[in-house]
């Protein structure tokens, strides 16, 4: 402590030799997303008391995510909220770990019911209504009735943006159709003979 006695007129004080602490922040990698600063903030060198800015970009096929922090003197990551994509973590008084969780998006697929003289099943799964993730198959088998000729058969799955056509491989009288890399709902699959 100093102390100046006996002050008749305006004294400067200046104060020399004063480092104030910056931090370091880190990224966490993980599948879906990019975490990155916004311009003109940096992840290495964020001064004690300031604001650091950075945002997430999410890769094709996600929808949203979940993104939490942990400072380095915390045991457990803390949820944080953002607008637009963009997340403020304000009054730094340490280094964080910042991490997300990317949610993929899903879709609903269902198929007909009661079609006169097939049987339509999901391969694997049960009932006719099930979610896929972006960019995965999905099959099912239509099975001829007894003396049903299916050859002139077509199935097409339709959906918002685009019908999506089957491919097809035939095991004895069990056809199996698969949509490939589904990218939307499809819940119009016609199943028709021509």
């Amino acid at each position: 402590m100093y102390t100046i006695e006996n002050i008749t007129s305006d004294v400067n004080i200046t104060i020399g030799g004063i480092i104030i602490n910056s931090y370091a922040m880190t990224f966490e990698t993980g599948e879906g997303y990019t975490l990155s600063a916004i311009t003109g903030y940096d992840a290495e060198d964020v001064k004690h008391g300031n604001e650091f800015k950075f945002k997430i970009t999410l890769a094709e096929g996600y929808v949203g995510a979940t993104v939490k922090i942990k400072g380095e003197n915390d045991s457990e990551y803390t949820q944080i909220s953002g607008v637009n994509n963009v997340y403020t973590i304000s009054n730094v008084q340490t280094g964080y770990s910042i991490k997300a969780v990317a949610d993929i998006a899903k879709f609903d697929i269902a198929l007909p019911t009661n079609v006169e003289g097939v049987s339509v099943a999901f391969v694997g799964i049960a009932g006719v209504e099930t979610t896929v993730d972006y960019n995965e198959d999905i099959s099912f088998t239509v099975t001829p009735n007894e003396n049903m000729d299916i050859s002139n058969l077509v199935v097409v799955g339709k959906a918002a943006t685009k019908d999506y056509q089957p491919t097809i491989m035939i095991s004895g009288d069990v056809y199996i159709y698969t949509f490939k890399n589904v990218k939307d709902h499809i819940t119009n699959i016609e199943i028709m003979f021509l």
